[in-house]
């Protein structure tokens, strides 16, 4: 029940220090409900609710307010108990008390009330779950666990898992969802909100302009329509199968190696990837990676791509395309799909918000990559004001913090802007760019993926419209796959179409993702191992055009094109290069480096023949990664690249049984393992 009465318009009505009138105003032609949904996550709920309410009344937002009948001799503590309020409630007890007509005013918190009462509440939903979060456990921080057990004491805390290098605690949450009045603009005051220094809480706005979604493809035409549009039988496009993989330039000694070195491999459990985007539709394609039943594909097609229709479609046709049959194959076809959408929740089980969709199928749950290739803001204006400010978003927070020690894997497209616009304004993505989750690069467990419009190896090109990482060191797009040209697909049961733009890149490497942590589970059992490894099997963007200019690309991300063969390599083996191939070796040490990084953090080494530059390329973790597996935002999975124009004679690895391998001496490639073993 949402009521406003004349004494009972909580907050504004009290005295404020705004006056409508300042109100950041909005049109009134549309009525849609607009809320701000908090999420008190651990540390002092009862005082920041309290500080977000008194927030609002003091910038004059009049929250409707709800009547409740305090019994006799109940204690206005027991009531807010009754509404989920959290603990203790003093504070918002007081506030509460404060705020009632003078008839009511003579209820103490401290005593039952004498009488019955009506007691006015903000008209707020608060609602509470079991949650989880990793802390590090290490350098005698044990201590600081159990203390902050006891600190969270009104959050019913306890130690769940305790490793060696994580502690697991479980706790309850408080979301409070508060209706913000129509004519003031709810994303602006939610951008006011996130500027209060209060640790552990979290906002999203859901609302008429919260539609600032941007799905990051564009439509264009291709070849393959001649096949579908006006044809009298699908059996010429059917009967071919066209493979998604062959889009890459890919290493074809990596995929012999494979079937050299593999052997026999142990059944794990199929990957899934959860597109979170526009409703995934079950086509014939798919099935059955999605689905619950086989159907046939029909006897006529259209050409048609909708983006608020087929976004989701044309990604997954392009991850789990079963090949024969269908005439397209997957990168993924192996794999389990889920969709997420995130324009109506309705078609969700549960009707959960994102976040705590993706926290539920995170935790314990190591197989899965969570496909975000769409892009949103947190309330209105430009950059953020810091890189902590990202946190006060409840997808950014949850990406940080939930999970368990694994923490949700996401893959998302970097976005573009349309280039067919006279002006075009390309972002430069850092942590203070109010795009998420794109802002989150930095974290060990976010991939940010660009498109190549030439994905060869000798003259790979990023896409002149895609948003990139800015020129520092730190860099916020990692990759590039194919997205930048138009790629046909199914985009639903009886309709193929065209698009390009770096969500169908981010496709590509999900689905790349998703085949590595199936075949090797347990080396991937860290989101930051398995980010490091994308990176490295990447092929670098070549230093110079084939002009001969400088490739001004190099800068706008971590490393190069993904090559899915070369991912595949078994990532407990240190392997070599050479005129025969690929092959695993022995690794003891390297021998003398040509420059200061430690040699723990060399991760590939590649002949590029990019003279007179970079000639060979380095791939490093950064130099302050030391210590940095246990830390969620100290720079894990970030990749430095390094480029030289020529190395020592003496350059190479020695292997346990003695042997000096020099790069010099014909080696192309030094790929070294994910977790490295001692010589026996």
């Amino acid at each position: 029940m949402r009521t406003i009465l004349a004494v009972g318009c909580f907050i504004a009505c009290f005295g404020t220090s705004a006056s409508s009138s300042e109100l950041p105003q909005k049109s009134t032609q549309n009525d849609s409900t607009q809320r701000i949904n908090v999420e008190l996550d651990g540390g002092l709920a009862a005082e920041n609710l309290t500080a977000i309410l008194r927030f609002l009344k003091q910038r004059g937002v009049a929250l409707a307010t709800r009547p409740n009948k305090l019994e006799q001799r109940e204690h206005i503590c027991s009531l807010l108990s009754k509404l989920n309020y959290p603990t203790p409630c003093g504070p918002i007890g007081d506030l509460i008390l404060s705020e009632q007509p003078t008839n009511t005013r003579s209820v103490s918190r401290s005593k039952p009330s004498e009488t019955e009462r009506i007691i006015l509440t903000p008209d707020i939903d608060v609602n509470t779950r079991q949650t989880s979060r990793a802390l590090t456990n290490q350098f005698g921080s044990a201590g600081h666990v159990d203390s902050l057990v006891r600190n969270w004491k009104d959050h019913n805390p306890s130690v769940f898992d305790r490793r060696l290098t994580d502690v697991t605690i479980t706790y309850t949450l408080y979301r409070v969802e508060i209706v913000i009045p129509n004519h003031i603009n709810a994303d602006v005051i939610v951008r006011e909100l996130a500027q209060l220094p209060l640790a552990n809480v979290a906002y999203e706005f859901l609302g008429p302009t919260s539609g600032g979604v941007k799905l990051n493809s564009w439509l264009n035409s291709d070849d393959v329509r001649k096949l579908c549009e006006g044809a009298e039988k699908l059996d010429p496009l059917l009967s071919t199968t066209r493979s998604y993989s062959s889009l890459f330039d890919f290493d074809t000694d990596a995929v012999e190696a494979q079937k050299i070195y593999t052997g026999l491999v142990d059944p794990a459990p199929k990957a899934t990837i959860h597109l979170l985007d526009t409703k995934l539709w079950p086509l014939p394609s798919l099935f059955p990676a999605f689905g619950v039943s086989p159907s046939p594909i029909g006897s006529k097609c259209k050409w048609s791509f909708d983006r608020a229709l087929h976004h989701a479609n044309h990604m997954a046709s392009i991850i789990a395309s079963q090949g024969k049959g269908t005439g397209f194959e997957g990168v993924a076809p192996g794999i389990k799909l889920r969709s997420f959408d995130i324009f109506d929740s309705k078609n969700n089980p549960g009707g959960a918000p994102m976040h705590v969709y993706v926290e539920e199928n995170t935790y314990y749950k190591p197989s899965g990559v969570f496909l975000i290739p769409n892009t949103r803001t947190l309330g209105s204006g430009g950059d953020l004001p810091s890189k902590d400010w990202r946190f006060r978003d409840l997808l950014a927070y949850t990406l940080r913090n939930k999970g368990g020690f694994q923490r949700p894997l996401v893959v998302a497209a970097a976005g573009q802007q349309d280039t067919s616009t006279e002006a075009v304004s390309l972002v430069s993505i850092d942590s203070k760019t109010n795009m998420f989750p794109q802002n989150l690069g930095d974290l060990p467990n976010i991939i940010v993926v660009t498109a190549c419009t030439d994905c060869t190896k000798k003259s790979a090109t990023i896409h002149p419209g895609a948003n990139h990482s800015s020129e520092s060191d730190w860099k916020y797009v990692h990759v590039a796959a194919p997205g930048g040209v138009p790629i046909p697909a199914w985009t639903s049961p009886d309709t193929l179409g065209a698009a390009y733009g770096t969500s169908q890149s981010a496709a590509f490497v999900a689905g790349i993702a998703a085949n590595m942590i199936t075949r090797f589970p347990e080396v991937y059992a860290h989101n930051g191992v398995l980010k490091y490894r994308i990176q490295s099997c990447s092929w670098p963007l070549p230093f110079y055009r084939i002009s001969g200019a400088e490739n001004e690309d190099i800068g706008k991300i971590a490393t190069g094109v993904v090559d899915p063969a070369v991912c595949m390599l078994n990532p407990s083996k240190t392997w070599v290069k050479d005129d025969s191939g690929w092959k695993p070796v022995e690794f003891r040490r390297w021998l003398p480096v040509p420059f200061s990084t430690p040699l723990n953090q060399i991760l590939r080494v590649m002949r590029t023949g990019d003279a007179p530059s970079a000639e060979w390329t380095f791939y490093t973790m950064r130099e302050d990664d030391g210590g940095a597996n246990l830390q969620v935002d100290r720079g894990l999975g970030q990749v430095r690249r390094i480029s030289l124009p020529s190395i020592s004679t003496g350059f190479g690895i020695e292997l346990c049984d003695g042997t000096v391998v020099k790069l010099l001496d014909g080696v192309k490639d030094i790929f070294m393992p994910s977790y490295r073993e001692a010589c026996q």
